[in-house]
């Protein structure tokens, strides 16, 4: 053998020898563990307790456990949250739903994080999904999770836009920080001030939608409103039903002051939750006998068009059935 080739020989064997050894010191220093991806280190979880059931139904989204995270070094980490969403983005003919497994980690700096157990959705929006997970939630500050704008993780080629599932994880991410820091959010409080005392009207009479009437008997905003509860079912995506209430604000001159939709009792599409608030804003300024007609001439385009006809009918119920 001349010496030449035999230096080819010897070289290529080195060659793939250090590409071995590359591989295998790739393969030792990274995981795919999503507990592991979570804060960038190999971590245990202790103290695993429930916070919330499943609530069933086509379309949720809930916080399953929490548990403590401490490292390698027995120091505490932080705290995950495991969190469950479905919905009726599927990715193949032979899922029935749509399913987003997450951990969220909030570290001792206070900062987000979020890793990926399962994301089975449309197969157009799937690596968007994963991008927007990865470059938002990955040391995000807590407090600012709640401000994030819509991100659309359709692909460019799709024709479409998608914001749901990623508003979703928002709003759910947003819950874990809700329950980690204690907050508790009273959705009459940014409407009717810090103080404010409500009683039910017992001489009201429920109807087939307005199931409900409170009196505001005091309030630094709006003394001697009134705020009716309408609440109905629909259509939302591809035959999957769910209820919608809302939360009807008259001020003590019978106009809308607000309309509120409580998330707890939001059964559509989360993710699109905030868009439908967007449309009932329109409404503020209208008594019941204008309701009608803003329904006619407002644009209601708010990417869920079955939930914004819910909404509509709910409206109507509301003008029709009730009388100030």
């Amino acid at each position: 053998m001349k010496k030449h080739t035999l230096f080819l020989i010897v070289g290529a064997v080195v060659m793939v020898a250090l590409s071995v050894v590359m591989i295998i010191l790739i393969n030792t220093s990274t995981t795919d563990n999503p507990l592991d991806l979570l804060f960038g280190e190999t971590i245990e979880l202790r103290g695993e307790t429930n916070v919330d059931d499943s609530p069933g139904g086509q379309s949720f989204s809930y916080i399953d456990f929490k548990a403590a995270a401490y490292g390698s070094d027995g120091k505490k980490v932080g705290t995950v949250y495991n969190v469950k969403i479905r919905n009726a983005y599927t990715l193949d003919a032979d899922s029935h739903y749509g399913t987003i497994e997450l951990l969220v980690g909030i570290d001792q700096e206070d900062k987000v994080y979020v890793s990926i157990i399962e994301l089975n959705q449309s197969s157009w929006t799937v690596m968007g999904i994963q991008a927007y997970i990865l470059e938002t939630f990955n040391g995000i500050d807590y407090e600012d999770v709640e401000t994030l704008p819509e991100f659309d993780a359709a692909a460019p080629s799709a024709g479409a836009t998608a914001t749901d599932s990623t508003g979703t994880i928002k709003e759910t991410v947003l819950k874990v920080v809700n329950l980690h820091y204690g907050i508790i959010t009273d959705p009459y409080e940014g409407v009717l001030g810090d103080e404010y005392t409500l009683e039910d009207d017992t001489t009201f009479v429920a109807t087939t939608h307005v199931t409900g009437k409170l009196n505001i008997t005091a309030s630094s905003e709006i003394p001697n409103g009134v705020i009716y509860e309408v609440t109905g079912s629909g259509e939302y995506f591809d035959g999957s039903i769910g209820a919608i209430t809302l939360w009807v604000i008259f001020d003590n001159n019978n106009q809308i002051v607000k309309i509120l939709m409580p998330v707890d009792l939001y059964g559509h599409t989360p993710g699109l939750r905030s868009n439908n608030l967007d449309y009932l804003d329109g409404f503020i300024g209208d008594t019941l006998a204008d309701i009608t007609t803003t329904i006619g001439t407002l644009d209601g385009s708010t990417g869920a068009s079955n939930t914004n006809a819910v909404i509509q009918t709910l409206l109507n119920a509301l003008a029709s059935e009730v009388t100030n």
